[in-house]
């Protein structure tokens, strides 16, 4: 979202000793097209910080049975990151 990256610069030329965290405030998480839900963790961070990394996207499904409602569950795909 360009109005984030925006937001992130201005940010660091108004501070430029701002910490990875503070900028993570002003540009969060990608966000994924296909509706995948990211776990924050550590890893989110160290990414920002270092321009490498892994990220744990968790997966939504939904099962739907003939004459019964959908019903909603997620997976995670990779390793789980913690809360």
């Amino acid at each position: 979202n360009m109005r984030e990256v925006v937001s992130a610069l201005s940010a660091l030329i108004q501070n430029p000793d701002i910490t990875t965290r503070e900028l993570m405030t002003h540009l969060p998480a990608p966000d994924f097209p296909t509706g995948g839900v990211l776990l924050v963790g550590p890893e989110l961070e160290e990414a920002y910080a270092t321009g490498r990394g892994s990220v744990v996207l968790r997966a939504r499904v939904e099962v739907e049975d003939e004459g019964s409602q959908p019903s909603s569950s997620s997976s995670s795909s990779g390793k789980a990151a913690p809360r």
